[in-house]
């Protein structure tokens, strides 16, 4: 699973950009792509607003043409305030969150699906 550290406005774009050429070399979907880049960059605020620095992992999974994306970051307990924002904004482009809290950290995994029937 590639990790991605952010730490500034420049890595989060960069993680954008290379996130979004991983997704479209193994030709997932537009839709996909869009509502990945948009989950990396809400979590990439977070980051940057809680003015942390975390590492994020991704995983690409393609299937038949269709293809899951898997976003987990691990936060101190502290960005729980922006939480609800947060979880707001993901509602929008993701299909689950799971938020677990464990030994003063958020554990956050997030799906993303380009079959919406799975």
């Amino acid at each position: 699973m590639p990790t991605i550290t952010i730490t500034s406005a420049a890595e989060l774009a960069a993680a954008r950009t290379t996130l979004r050429k991983d997704i479209l070399a193994q030709q997932l979907p537009l839709a996909l792509c869009a509502q990945a880049v948009a989950t990396l960059t809400t979590l990439g605020e977070l980051i940057l607003k809680s003015h942390l620095t975390c590492t994020l992992e991704t995983e690409i999974m393609p299937q038949q043409g269709n293809g899951e994306i898997q976003i987990k970051g691990v936060f101190p307990k502290r960005v729980a305030e922006n939480l609800d924002l947060v979880q707001n904004q993901l509602r929008r482009a993701v299909d689950t969150v799971e938020i677990v809290d464990k030994d003063q950290q958020l554990h956050i995994t997030i799906y993303i699906r380009a079959d919406k029937n799975q």
